[in-house]
């Protein structure tokens, strides 16, 4: 029961940008990832948006240059840093300046909001 209650703790466990983006940085330094070609997969930055399947979002150059290996590089490098034993781990990526499109975002909650609302006509005689 003991090892349940610590996968359900490490599950819920909330990583902070600044932390988790140093770590990439410090393993791209140190052991950098491999991509086809030369087709380098440029990260600015990485942040989790979400707990019980911890969810991280990477911000990126170009999103079809993120292949299967750099996801795994990235997993394999949270799970040193951080832990996450037993828990899934979900990463996306998107492209630098791309609209979110998760329903649950709040500018895209605003910008619905803002498409559903009908203007009163002013009458101008």
């Amino acid at each position: 029961m003991k090892m349940v209650d610590n996968i359900a703790g490490e599950a819920e466990r909330r990583v902070d940008t600044n932390s988790l983006n140093k770590a990439i940085n410090t393993d791209m330094i140190k052991r950098p990832p491999r991509f086809p070609k030369n087709k380098i997969c440029k990260l600015y930055y990485m942040t989790q948006v979400d707990i019980n399947a911890p969810t991280f979002v990477g911000f990126i150059n170009k999103k079809n240059r993120a292949n299967f290996a750099f996801k795994k590089w990235i997993e394999n490098t949270i799970r040193k840093h951080f832990g996450f034993i037993g828990t899934p781990i979900v990463i996306r990526f998107r492209e630098k300046g791309e609209e979110s499109t998760d329903r649950g975002s709040m500018r895209s909650r605003i910008k619905d909001r803002l498409n559903e609302v009908e203007l009163p006509q002013e009458d101008v005689t």
